[in-house]
C-alpha cells in the first residue's frame, strides 16, 4: 500500500493512501462520461479543491512551497 504525508503549516500530518494510476484513470473517466466540469482524484485533490475555494491565494502559496521542497 502507497502512502504519502500531506502536511501544512500548522495542522498535524496525515498519512493518505495514494490512488493507483488505474484508479484515478476509472474516477477521471467516470466524471467525464457523467459530464462533470471537475473531477478531484484523491483526498489532498478535495482538500486542496476546497483550500482553493476558501482562500486562493493560501492555497497557491501552499503549493508553491511544496514544490519549492521537492
Amino acid at each position: 500500500m502507497n502512502r504519502f504525508i500531506f502536511h501544512l503549516e500548522g495542522v498535524e500530518s496525515h498519512s493518505y493512501k495514494m490512488l493507483s494510476p488505474k484508479e484515478a484513470a476509472a474516477i477521471i473517466i467516470k466524471g467525464m462520461e457523467n459530464k462533470k466540469y471537475r473531477v478531484l482524484t484523491g483526498n489532498d485533490a478535495k482538500i486542496m479543491g476546497f483550500l482553493y475555494r476558501l482562500n486562493p491565494k493560501k492555497a497557491t502559496d501552499i503549493i508553491a512551497n511544496k514544490i519549492k521542497a521537492l
